[in-house]
């Protein structure tokens, strides 16, 4: 059989001296994300060393001097530092040209959610790793959540049955809009909470259930003075023959579960987020004892049997870090993507057949095999 295009034959840095060393990185942009998440994750792994952040703004450039890095202002530059990985941390809208940039000065790409501001920008920068014979994935941190990893450990293990729907959830009342990137509206491209917690919840719903048949979807902005969609419903029926709903919200109060799973044997259910990112914040670093891991509050982690009631059920505990030390394995090697290109592809597509639904008020199909599942 011939090998997966997400897995070439062998690609820079497969096979040689890499085994054995530290991969260097180059982190492109330094704002939250990069400074909050990706960082303290790097520094945490064993096998990646921070050679350098490519600052795009001045205050970037403040962030990343205050916190000790080296600090170079444009790709090409960063290159003197020979990294064998560049962390693309910019705004979406600027996740192709960066993403570009890297693979120019050889580095293999690992680029924040969501992939690309469009289809058409992810297959460009999917074809110009896939010729200079360089690896690329998309950090879908949440897959790495606990009770992702909780739901999905359930239902690979039959103890919910055959599923028939589910229900993922990211909602927030903030009736204030924010002054950010993500607040802002990027004309003809994907935005909002669409864009920024739907592409987490629809790689949720891929990942568990498989590719997406069609979309019906009611994307909106619900509070005075917003300019991107800010309250965002998808129904999705996936070619398995599930069905679900996903919610991206930032008008409305979370009181539903975050994740539930129904099947013909019972149904999970669990209530609050994942807290890897508040512990990153506080300091509290993968291989702490209490990393990824949340208290035990009765009712929040529920099995549930028809006829028999609830039973709490501990959660899997989470572990971001797991992204990276997987994305060594896949650039040193040959290992798996720890998110493929079919499914960063994927997600995408759905996300423009959302987007597209809404507007026409109609059920939109999507292709099947979809662009991404030849990827």
């Amino acid at each position: 059989m011939s090998p997966s295009p997400d897995t070439p034959p062998r690609v820079r840095g497969s096979g040689d001296d890499t085994d054995q060393r530290r991969l260097r990185v180059a982190v492109i942009g330094y704002g939250n994300s990069a400074a909050w998440v990706h960082c303290p994750l790097l520094r945490a792994a064993p096998d990646f060393d921070l050679a350098v952040v490519v600052a795009t703004s001045r205050r970037a450039e403040e962030r990343a001097r205050a916190d000790g890095l080296p600090v170079v202002r444009t790709a090409g530059e960063a290159a003197a530092f020979a990294p064998e990985v560049a962390v693309v941390c910019v705004p979406d809208q600027a996740h192709e040209t960066f993403s570009l940039e890297a693979i120019a000065i050889g580095a293999h790409v690992s680029v924040e959610k969501p992939f690309a501001p469009d289809r058409v920008a992810a297959e460009r920068v999917r074809n110009a790793a896939r010729r200079a014979g360089l690896r690329v994935s998309v950090f879908q941190n949440r897959r790495w959540d606990d009770d992702f990893l909780t739901a999905g450990a359930l239902v690979r293990a039959g103890g919910l049955g055959d599923v028939t729907r589910y229900a993922l959830r990211f909602a927030d009342w903030r009736p204030e809009p924010g002054d950010g990137w993500r607040d802002r509206a990027r004309s003809g491209q994907l935005d909002g909470k669409l864009a920024d917690l739907g592409s987490h919840l629809v790689d949720q719903a891929v990942c568990l259930f498989g590719p997406v048949r069609d979309v019906f979807a009611d994307v909106r902005r619900m509070r005075p003075g917003v300019t991107v969609n800010d309250d965002c419903t998808l129904l999705l029926r996936h070619v398995s023959g599930v069905v679900g709903e996903v919610i991206a919200s930032a008008a409305r109060p979370c009181l539903a579960p975050r994740i539930e799973v129904q099947g013909a044997l019972g149904a999970y259910v669990s209530y609050g987020r994942d807290g890897q990112d508040t512990q990153l914040r506080d300091g509290v670093l993968p291989g702490s004892a209490e990393w990824g891991r949340r208290g035990r509050e009765p009712g929040t982690s529920s099995l549930i049997r028809p006829g028999a009631g609830a039973v709490d059920v501990e959660r899997v505990p989470g572990n971001w870090l797991a992204y990276y030390e997987q994305f060594r394995e896949f650039v040193v090697r040959d290992g798996p993507a720890p998110v493929s290109m079919a499914d960063a592809l994927h997600v995408i597509e759905v996300l423009e057949a959302a987007s597209a639904s809404s507007a026409r008020g109609t059920r939109v199909s999507l292709p099947w095999p979809s662009s991404g599942a030849a990827s």
